[in-house]
This record gives structure tokens, C-alpha cells and sequence, in this order.
């Protein structure tokens, strides 16, 4: 017998939509780009469920003939390309011709279509790639699509979806990158009937405003700029507004939405040193130009990679652009042929802490355990991982004692640039770094709460109200049960108004609202990290909570800080991997005076 045989086109079919279809927002991904390619002017969008039940794309497109209809669900189906040569000058979305066999192949889809010179429309049904019924219906020229149940037929597939509003908020974020890229449309969302965005055809501007808090106008700079390979339209904010996560950085390459790190990087290069004085990342709506035949969009089954001809060309152009948006000095062009930039593809191994010190944050953060582990200087040698119910898996008991030679006098404590705490033990000197230490001191804390059922808060004598947008407030309702056992009482009014009547004893008054807004905004970074959720929120809270920075601390508060650190069961690190403590021994300190 054969131990290699020819795989069942049912199988195939399905392997095959594994590449394209990873959830319900991958749906909605392929369905809006063939309404897009099809010259619709209305696109409507109806979700139930997180479109784990049923996801429906309405548009007024073209439209399709019977036979197109039932050639359109099978694989390598296209009306995009005739011939390889017209992948070279592409400008459509789609051309693989997978996009319907692979949603088709792990569902069940109903298409609704007519073309103009039909006098009838076509009604298709399809289950798992095989076709049940075609029937001629009355319907209006373009194409509705109904795909439900997704991943009947995949279980495995079906098991790992995240709940209904978690895919809720990745289907807002499809939605928002066809409707950013083509505010000229109309653009209807609905989720479980109810009207999420009414957009109508508008300019750019106009469609962020809709999109966005309507505020975010007040601190956007056009960008327009152009040479003989790229041109670029689109708005950025000023250097001082800023947001904690990349979640509002939108890219678009002749209106497809893209991830591209050559781009990005120019981007922070063409603030410059602006951005040191805040810590946040920009927002922006870019739209690039530029000809088929200077990139590749094929190198990935989704298209949200791109490969350019030119990086280094299109490195020196967006930095230029957005440096000549906020008014600076140009930027000379280099004049040798090579690479425009090395990006930061892997942290380097740092043989001293104080390397780590000055390595700016999102560097730090991604340091593997393994690398800090390689550092002399570190005095604990990892963190176990923490269960669901907050507990270590290995544990060292209760909390951790004070190590002897870590006794402080505290008359010899004092802090230093508002940043680091500085204090004289027995065998040198330690630096700790505030708000990475008071950070680790919260989380273990905010864990013991959740999972043990404390609630200490302080009740405010005036409700605080709070703004949200469509996806903050998808996040607080999934999170909000678990704020109220950290001692949030918080309620949500109408679909974006938050009601704050009290929060925990650790938030500073007068800070309640932007404390709530930051543990949206980390908790939603921690996304796609496999968390539990009780220690996303846990890490969110004390990451947004915890002193800052250039908070000026008395001496017993820095006495306090101290004590609640070494209290902990792992009192060198925080939450993100970050060092909170550098040890100097004496032996160092005279080794760096030659002694």
C-alpha cells in the first residue's frame, strides 16, 4: 500500500480555508472586498452573535448571473485575473479565487445576487462547499451573502473562537478598515439588529470624525506628499496626543489595509524626538500609493503583508512626509544603496542591567525570560506562571522575605530624578525603579482580589462620566463583572457613556475616568496574549494604576514602597517581565573606580 496518497477534495477544501478563515472577521474581510470590487456604492453589514451565529454583506454591486453564482463558491474561481501576467498590474482586492470556496467550505452560505440584465435573481445554498439549492428569486441588482454557522463542520476550529463580544470587536475592526479606505461609500453596521455605524458617502475627514470621537479632529495634521514611486494622503496627530496602544494606527496601500514594519518605523523616524516627551503612540490614517508592479501583495493567503521593491525609497518618502506635515527641518536624503533601516526584528542580548535601563519600553517588554536570564545583574531568575485562580504554579510560600543583605536603613533612602528610589544595604547599593515595583505590588494584589472576592473602594461623592467609542465599550462590558470585585462601580448608559459611582482605594481621585479609559486600552493590548482573564485584567489595572514616572514620593511613601515590593512573591520583576530592582555590590562599585 502507498503511504503517500491524494488527499479527498473535501479535505483539501478544508485545509485550504484554514489559510484564508480564522474567524468570523475573516469573513467579513473577504465579503466587503468582493462588495468593494464589485462598484457597490451601499454596503450593509449585519452581525449576530459576534457573526459566530450569522454574518450578512448586503451591497448593490454588480451582481452575479446564475452560472457565475455557482462558479463563484468553487476554488481558484476568479473574474480578478485571466492570465499570471495580470498579477503584475493588479488593482482589485481579491484574485486568488479561494475567498468564497474557503468561507463556503467551513459554513453554511446563502447568496442572494442579480445582474442588471437578469430578469430574475439567483438564490444559492451551499453546506460545506456542496451545493443544495439554486433557485431563481425577485431581487434587486447586487449581492446579499449570509454566511452561518461557521466551523460546523471543523469542531476543533469552532472550540477555539473567542466569546461573542471579543469577535464583536474584531468584526468593528474590519468594518472600520474598508470604511476609513472608502469614505466615498455608504456604510451601514448593525449587530444584533441594533444600528452600530450609519455612515453616510462623505471625505475623509468627515469619516474619522464618524468613526472616532468626534474630538480627535482637534489634534489631526493633513499629510500630502508625492514623488515619481509613492504619494501619500491621509491625517496624523500632533506629537502631544498620543494613544497607550497601536490599536488607532491605520495604513492603507492603494486602500487595502496593511502591517508593514519599514513604513511604521519611518513613521516614528519622521516625529523624531517629538515623541520623547510623551509616552504613547501617534495616531494616523495613511493612504499610500503606489503601482502594482513595486510590491507584492501575494507573499501571504490573507494580503496584510507587503513586500516593496524599494523599502529604502519608502522609507526616506513616509519619514519625509510626516516630518514635512509637523513643520520640521527636512531630512537629507542618504546617498548610499543600502538598506534604508535595520528594523528591530529581535531584542539583543544586553550583558549588563543598566543596558536594559536605557532600552526605551517596548523593547523592554519583549525581553524573553531566557535573555534577562543571561544577566549577571539580575538577582531572581524567572516567575513561574500564574494559574485562573491566581495561585503560582511552583511557590516559595506566602511572600517574600526581605533578603539580608537588602536590609535598608531608612535614612539612607532618597529618590532621584522622581523616577528611581535609591538605597544603601548591606552589600552595596539598589536602585528600584518606582513604577515598575509599585506596579508588581498591585498585580499580585489586584490577583488576590478578583480571585478571593475583595472589594475595597472609595465611593465618589460626585459620578464621574466618561466617553467611550464602540469598542471600549464592547471591552468594559465583557470586563465589567470582574471590575466590580476590584471595587469599580461603573454603568454603562446607552451604547457609549460610561458612569463611574466608584472605583478602587488605589486610584487617585480626579483620575478616575483616564484610569478606566487606560485599562481598556492595556487590556485590549494583552489580546492576543494567551491570558487568563482575571490576569489580563490584573496586569491592566496595575499597569495603569501604579505610580508614574515623575510622581514625587516622600519618604514614607518610598519607605511604604518598599516594604509592599519585598511582600511580594516576586518582588524583581513586574507584571511585563521589566526589572524593578538593580542590585550594585560594593565590589562593583569599586571595580568601576578602578579599585
Amino acid at each position: 500500500m502507498n503511504r503517500i496518497q491524494r488527499l479527498p477534495e473535501s479535505v483539501t477544501n478544508k485545509i485550504a480555508a484554514g489559510e484564508v478563515i480564522e474567524r468570523p472577521a475573516s469573513v467579513l474581510k473577504e465579503l466587503l472586498e468582493n462588495a468593494i470590487d464589485a462598484g457597490s456604492t451601499r454596503i450593509d453589514v449585519r452581525i449576530y452573535d459576534g457573526g459566530k451565529e450569522k454574518l450578512q454583506v448586503i451591497d448593490n454591486g454588480t451582481g452575479m448571473s446564475r452560472e457565475d453564482a455557482i462558479l463563484s463558491i468553487e476554488r481558484f474561481s476568479t473574474s480578478k485575473i485571466r492570465q499570471f501576467e495580470d498579477l503584475e498590474k493588479l488593482t482589485s482586492f481579491g484574485f486568488r479565487g479561494e475567498a468564497l470556496a474557503s468561507i463556503a467550505a467551513v459554513s453554511i452560505i446563502e447568496m442572494s445576487t442579480r445582474t442588471v440584465d437578469d430578469e430574475a435573481g439567483t438564490c444559492l445554498r451551499a453546506e460545506g462547499g456542496k451545493i443544495i439549492s439554486v433557485n431563481a428569486v425577485p431581487w434587486n441588482q447586487g449581492t446579499a451573502i449570509t454566511v452561518s454557522n461557521l466551523f460546523f463542520n471543523t469542531p476543533a476550529r469552532k472550540k477555539f473562537q473567542k466569546n461573542a463580544l471579543s469577535e464583536t470587536r474584531q468584526l468593528y475592526r474590519i468594518f472600520r478598515y474598508y470604511s476609513l479606505a472608502y469614505p466615498a461609500l455608504m456604510f451601514r453596521l448593525y449587530s444584533d439588529d441594533k444600528v452600530i455605524w450609519n455612515l453616510q458617502p462623505s471625505g475623509l475627514l468627515a469619516r474619522i470624525a464618524d468613526l472616532f470621537d468626534p474630538e480627535t479632529l482637534h489634534h489631526l495634521i493633513p499629510v500630502s506628499a508625492a514623488d515619481d514611486q509613492f504619494s501619500v494622503t491621509g491625517y496624523i496627530s500632533v506629537p502631544e496626543w498620543t494613544r497607550s496602544t497601536r490599536n488607532d494606527q491605520y495604513l492603507f496601500l492603494n486602500k487595502r489595509f496593511i502591517k508593514n514594519r519599514t513604513v511604521e518605523h519611518s513613521i516614528y523616524l519622521g516625529y523624531g524626538t517629538t515623541l520623547n516627551q510623551v509616552a504613547g503612540h501617534p495616531f494616523f490614517v495613511l493612504l499610500l500609493e503606489a503601482s502594482p508592479e513595486r510590491f507584492d501583495i501575494n507573499i501571504h493567503p490573507t494580503k496584510l503583508e507587503v513586500r516593496f521593491q524599494d523599502e529604502r525609497g519608502l522609507h526616506h518618502f513616509i519619514s519625509q512626509a510626516v516630518r514635512s506635515a509637523l513643520g520640521g527641518p527636512r531630512i537629507e536624503k542618504p546617498e548610499r544603496d543600502t538598506k534604508a533601516v535595520q528594523l528591530v526584528e529581535s531584542v539583543p542580548q544586553f550583558g549588563v542591567i543598566q543596558n536594559i535601563q536605557q532600552t526605551p519600553e517596548h523593547v523592554q517588554s519583549a525581553i524573553e525570560p531566557s535573555q534577562k536570564e543571561n544577566s549577571e545583574k539580575i538577582l531572581y531568575r524567572g516567575e513561574p506562571r500564574v494559574r485562573p485562580n491566581g495561585q503560582p504554579e511552583h511557590s516559595f510560600g506566602p511572600r517574600s522575605e526581605v533578603p539580608a543583605k537588602h536590609s535598608f536603613d531608612p535614612d539612607k533612602v532618597w529618590q532621584v530624578h522622581n523616577c528611581f528610589i535609591f538605597s544603601q544595604v548591606k552589600s552595596g547599593l539598589i536602585v528600584i525603579d518606582q513604577h515598575t515595583a509599585h506596579e508588581r505590588i498591585l498585580y499580585e494584589k489586584t490577583l488576590r482580589m478578583l480571585n478571593c472576592g475583595e472589594k475595597p473602594s472609595q465611593q465618589l461623592l460626585f459620578p464621574q462620566t466618561v466617553e467611550l467609542n464602540r469598542d471600549e465599550s464592547l471591552v468594559l462590558a465583557e470586563i465589567q463583572p470582574h471590575l466590580e470585585k476590584l471595587g469599580f462601580d461603573v454603568r454603562l448608559m446607552g451604547k457609549d457613556i460610561a458612569i463611574i459611582e466608584a472605583v478602587p482605594v488605589d486610584v487617585k481621585i480626579g483620575r478616575e475616568g483616564e484610569t478606566l479609559k487606560n485599562i481598556i486600552d492595556e487590556y485590549q493590548n494583552d489580546e492576543y496574549k494567551d491570558l487568563d482573564i482575571h490576569d489580563r485584567l490584573a496586569r491592566s489595572f496595575a499597569c495603569r494604576s501604579a505610580i508614574m514616572r515623575g510622581d514625587k514620593l516622600t519618604p514614607e511613601e518610598m519607605y511604604k514602597l518598599i516594604d509592599d515590593l519585598f511582600a511580594t512573591q516576586f518582588p524583581y520583576y513586574c507584571p511585563h517581565g521589566r526589572p524593578t530592582i538593580i542590585d550594585m555590590s560594593l565590589k562593583e562599585l569599586n571595580s568601576r573606580f578602578y579599585r
